[in-house]
């Protein structure tokens, strides 16, 4: 899902945060959460925890 990446140096957060904002890393991070990440975690979390089926209804894609 490439939802995580390695932390630089946190001493120098300043530099190489920006560094992954302005190429556009943390953008494409965040999209590729949104269109690959399982939805409705909670609910699945719930459902393995309480051993219940839990009802889960799609999603529609906005684009």
């Amino acid at each position: 899902m490439n939802g995580g990446v390695t932390q630089n140096d946190p001493r120098y957060t300043n530099e190489w945060l920006f560094d992954w904002v302005n190429s556009g890393g943390l953008a494409r991070l965040a999209w590729n959460g949104f269109i690959e990440a399982p939805t409705h975690g909670a609910y699945r979390i719930e459902s393995i925890i309480t051993g219940k089926k839990v009802e889960l209804a799609n999603l529609p894609m906005i684009v």
